[in-house]
This record gives C-alpha cells, sequence and structure tokens, in this order.
C-alpha cells in the first residue's frame, strides 16, 4: 500500500504507467503493460482514501504508482517505496542543491574528478544535463547529475524523459551504437564511431527519451554482465516503439572479444593497443567485428535467435522418464512453466519424486521445494522406489524387518545423499507466494534447469487469491523466461469439481494457472483396472493399466487432448508407461 504521505497526482501514474509500456486511449482506456493486451482492459482510479490506482480487469494485476514501479522493474515493493523519513521525489529535488557559478560546482564534488559530460542540445545549443564522473576517498567511481537553471545550477537530473548523449552526433549519422556509460560513447567516438548512451546507468533506460534514433541503424552493445544485458533488452523495448521504427541488431559481446564484466570502452582499449594506436586501422577492425557479432532483433530476430539457440545446443526440451510425455508434449523447454495436477490419491507426488530422481541421474540440475511434509518423507519414497520396496515406507514392517531396512539404506546411501541435496522442505508455517518466488529465483541463479514446487496449492491463504496467483504466475513466469529455466508446479482440481474427464477451468488456481502455463498433466485415478487398446510400439493391443495422464495442454508438443496409459506399482511405488490410450474416433475428446 501506498505510504500515507506520500499522495500523488493521477498524472503521476499515468507517467509512470507510459514508462513501462503502457498505451493510454483518449477515452481513458489503458493497454496494461503487464501482459498482451490487445484490447484496453485496464484503467485508474482515485480510492477513498485519496491514492490513485492502477487495475487491470485482463491479468488481475492493481496497485498504486510504486507497486507499478515494483511490478515494472521486477523489485520488492520496499525497495521502490519511498522511506518513512523520505518526501517524494519530486519534493527532493525541488529543494537540491543550487550554484551560481560552475566552478562552485566543481569544488563541492567530494573526490577526485575524472570527466565532465555534457548532454547538449542539438536545438538550443544548451546543456539539459551535465554528468560528473568523480573517485571519492573510497576508489568506488560516483557520478553526479546537474541541471542547469536560471541562474546557475542545481544537483539533480533534468525532468523526465532524460536526454540522450551525444544528439548532435546522432544527428548527422545513420548508424548509431548504444553503449552503457558515457566512456565508451567517447571511447567509440575516438576511433570514428557516434554512439550515445542513456544517463544513469543500467535499469534506467526507460526513463530516456529515445525518439532522436528513431529511422536510423542500432545496434545494441551490452555490458558482458546480466545487468547490462537486461539494461540493453529494456532500451531494444524503447526503441521498438519509436516511429519509424529503427534497424535493430545486438552485440553477442563475447564474440567482440568482451569478458565477463567488461564493456566497450575496455574492447578499444586493446584494439588501440593492438593496432598501436592507428584509428583507421581499429575502426576498420571493430566494424568487422560489429558485423560478425550483431544479430537483428525484433519479431524476425528473435525467431531467428530461437533458431541459433537451437543449433547451438543451448535450448532443447528435457525429457521425462516416460517416453511419450516427452514427445508428446515438449514440456521442458526453456522458459516454461507445467502443471501436474491429479485428485487425492492419484499418487502424482510419487510420480513427481520419480521424475526429479530421473532428471538428476540424467545429470539435469534440478531442485524441488516439497511444501508438505519434510525432506526425510521423500526421500523415504525415494528409497522404496530405489530399493524396489514400498514396505519402507510402513513403520510396522521397518520394525519387524531392521536389518533389511538398514541394509537398503546402506545400499542406496550415495544415491540418497546425493538425491536429497535436491530437495527442499518448508518452513513449520505455509509459505506466501512472495517466498516461493524469491526461491525460485534464487534456484534459478543457482543454475537448476528443472524446479518444481509440490504442491504449490500449499501456499499460504490471502484475501484475494485470484489477484495473487495472476501476480504469482507472471512472476515466475518472467524468471523461467530471464534464466531459461522451466518450472514444474503440483497442484489439485478444485472441491467442486464435477464428476467426468477432466478441465481446465477445473484446476485449482484457475484462469491465471492455465493462461500461464504451456503443459497441464492431469493424473487420474481409476477405480482398479480398465482394459483398453492402447498404442504401443509393438501396436495396438488391449492392456490393463489403474492410472491415466490426460495431455490437457500441450503448447509446445501435439499430444493436446490425448490420454497415456499408465500402472501404478503399489510394491515399487512407480509409474510404467504402457502407451496411449486409442479411443473411439466418434467418442474422443479434443481440446484446444
Amino acid at each position: 500500500m501506498q505510504t500515507e504521505t506520500v499522495r500523488l497526482s493521477r498524472q503521476e501514474l499515468l507517467n509512470e504507467l507510459e514508462m513501462h509500456g503502457a498505451q493510454i486511449r483518449s477515452n481513458g482506456a489503458i493497454q496494461c503493460p503487464f501482459h498482451d493486451d490487445r484490447n484496453p482492459s485496464a484503467g485508474v482510479y482515485r480510492g477513498d482514501d485519496g491514492v490513485w490506482r492502477f487495475k487491470c480487469h485482463g491479468c488481475g494485476f492493481g496497485g498504486d504508482i510504486f507497486d507499478v514501479r515494483a511490478r515494472a522493474l521486477n523489485k520488492p515493493l520496499g525497495e521502490v517505496l519511498p522511506k518513512r523519513d523520505q518526501k517524494p521525489q519530486r519534493d527532493k529535488q525541488d529543494n537540491a542543491k543550487h550554484y551560481a557559478e560552475w566552478d562552485l560546482v566543481l569544488a563541492d564534488v567530494p573526490g577526485r574528478i575524472e570527466q565532465v559530460y555534457r548532454y547538449t542540445n542539438p536545438t538550443t545549443g544548451h546543456e539539459d544535463l551535465i554528468v560528473i564522473r568523480y573517485i571519492p576517498e573510497d576508489g568506488k567511481k560516483k557520478f553526479r547529475q546537474v541541471q542547469p537553471v536560471p541562474g546557475g545550477f542545481a544537483l539533480k537530473a533534468p525532468p523526465k524523459p532524460w536526454p540522450l548523449y551525444n544528439r548532435t552526433r546522432i544527428l548527422q549519422a545513420d548508424t548509431v551504437i548504444v553503449v552503457e556509460g558515457e566512456k565508451c560513447v567517447h571511447a567509440l567516438q575516438s576511433i570514428g564511431i557516434t554512439a550515445t548512451t542513456s544517463p544513469c546507468g543500467a535499469g534506467k533506460a526507460e526513463y530516456c527519451d529515445w525518439s532522436p534514433l528513431a529511422g536510423r541503424n542500432v545496434v545494441l552493445w551490452p555490458d558482458n554482465d546480466s545487468n547490462g544485458r537486461e539494461h540493453m533488452h529494456t532500451v531494444r523495448r524503447r526503441l521498438e516503439t519509436l516511429t519509424p521504427k529503427p534497424g535493430l541488431t545486438m552485440v553477442e559481446p563475447f564474440e567482440m572479444g568482451c569478458d565477463i564484466g567488461k564493456d566497450a570502452a575496455d574492447v578499444i582499449t586493446e584494439l588501440m593497443h593492438t593496432v598501436h594506436g592507428n584509428t583507421g586501422e581499429a575502426n576498420r577492425l571493430l566494424m568487422q567485428g560489429l558485423q560478425r557479432a550483431a544479430r537483428p532483433v525484433g519479431p524476425a530476430g528473435d525467431v531467428q535467435e530461437v533458431i541459433e539457440q537451437t543449433i547451438r545446443g543451448e535450448r532443447k526440451t528435457i525429457g521425462w522418464p516416460w517416453t511419450n510425455i516427452a514427445d508428446l508434449t515438449n514440456a521442458l523447454l526453456p522458459g516454461t512453466v507445467t502443471l501436474l495436477c491429479g485428485d487425492p490419491g492419484s499418487a502424482k507426488s510419487f510420480m513427481l519424486i520419480e521424475a526429479v530422481a530421473w532428471w538428476h541421474a540424467q545429470g539435469v540440475k534440478v531442485a524441488v521445494y516439497e511444501l508438505e511434509e519434510d525432506r526425510s518423507y521423500h526421500l523415504l519414497r525415494a528409497l522404496a522406489q530405489l530399493a524396489n520396496q514400498s514396505d519402507v515406507t510402513d513403520c510396522g514392517w521397518v520394525a519387524r524387518n531392521a536389518e533389511q531396512a538398514r541394509q537398503m539404506v546402506a545400499e542406496n546411501q550415495d544415491k540418497l545423499d546425493s538425491l536429497g541435496f535436491c530437495i527442499w522442505e518448508a518452513p513449520d508455517r505455509q509459505c506466501s507466494r512472495k517466498e516461493l518466488v524469491e526461491w525460485i529465483e534464487a534456484r534459478a541463479k543457482d543454475g537448476c534447469r528443472v524446479i518444481a514446487i509440490d504442491p504449490v496449492t500449499a501456499v499460504a491463504e490471502v484475501e484475494n487469491t485470484w489477484v495473487a496467483d495472476s501476480e504469482f504466475m507472471s512472476r515466475i513466469k518472467h524468471i523461467s523466461r530471464q534464466y531459461g529455466v522451466s518450472l514444474v508446479l503440483v497442484t489439485h482440481p478444485k472441491k467442486t469439481r464435477k464428476a467426468g474427464p477432466p478441465q481446465i477451468q477445473d484446476m485449482a488456481g484457475g484462469a491465471a494457472y492455465e493462461r500461464f502455463a504451456q503443459t497441464i498433466l492431469w493424473l487420474q485415478h481409476l477405480k482398479g483396472y480398465k482394459s483398453m487398446p492402447v498404442m504401443t510400439a509393438c501396436g495396438t493391443t488391449a492392456i490393463e493399466f489403474n492410472r491415466s495422464v490426460y495431455l490437457a495442454k500441450t503448447r509446445n508438443g501435439r499430444g493436446a487432448g490425448t490420454e497415456i496409459a499408465f500402472r501404478f506399482d503399489g510394491q515399487s511405488l512407480r509409474f510404467a508407461e504402457q502407451g496411449v490410450i486409442v479411443k473411439d474416433q466418434s467418442t474422443k475428446e479434443t481440446t484446444e
């Protein structure tokens, strides 16, 4: 909730929304920036407390200006809220320190000045912004933004949108390279290449006016770190809104000889050393490198990148222990969410732990958060599967067969130890959605390729569950795409589900889960064994089975509407895939 002392205007909320990509129509309707909102489904309203808020009826997201900012920047709300003793940014700006002369500005800088960068307006010839780069006593570079004002200078950035750097040369160039930081602009300029940057570094691209680049050929050159790459993707999204659209390519820093943590300025320094200061030769070699390392971005470029990632083996699906599920769903591509739904007693947790153990044995880095029961409970089930002996989960049997149980643990100790480090257990309370998001992101940053939660429906209840679920699914889908991981969420049907074939709308979490997931697997527990024709590798034959998996949604595969027969063995607690169930064509179930 917005702090009581900060009541920002309707226009400031609209400005914030536009800054993050919202489209505002003349009738006040808003195209939400947080989902594919082809028909405006959002608006702003003023609450009884006087606070202006945003609400989208499509994805369910809503909140004040700080909620919008936190969502757009993918930051916790606490990081964007004003402190209790802090005035709104505009009040702080209005109370900025003023200087009558430039020398007084320089004299007040608390450190050694390295460079002064002047953002000159090519229309007026005057400076909109001056950035001072300096080194204080701690040796870490810092920056100060200074705005020329009537009667002198103010220690503050100019009003948003902020200006681009080097605009005079941009007007004279057909091709412009966007880099991060004024130092990189000057490095490229030193060998005759026009470049630009937005003020204040990574994470602030949305506050800048990028219109001077409309219609030009633009090359995006990110710093070789995660912040630099994310910054350039934000720049790209801003540039794609310009008219006429610029021609966009993006450099792969590694292919320019840019090591981790390095930037364009570092490359120019090395290049100038190699050519012994010959700027003409440096220009020629750099342009050759850019032609090799820069790839188109935009709709066609995105498709090309997917193709190249697939060719390089960076984009590939992870399999399952069961061939038909793997082949018919392609569920575990990078950046995907899979739901495993099933009634209580269908043994979906056994199916998940079997899959987790299989992925781990295949060398896939996997993590599972067990929200019900502790790690030992689930490892005991894994032991039963490894030893093909369900009796080990029965306390009475273990007490009567102590030595046999000990022997089973000893024979599988290495596997249990290794698998155990893939399992996290919930604290002695219900987790919040926020905690799950933080756990998923931590595992993704740690390099996990498959991340599972069992069951996601065990999260703490909140007042507006449908809004919370939509926000949760949106956040974790963003993480899956950002880090190229596959998420597997175990869930349940609604308690009010009617009897009959599984329907997506009967799944807990409803529309939010259905919309954000690429794959939905519905595990069904049959009463006893059922015999039906099943398509196997040896042809179609009648087979008995006691479980089936209905492929309710397979956005990346061809198996939507297919049902796969399984036998769940009560002795080994494992699933054996039997084949695809062959149904009479006149009664065959279909799904979109």
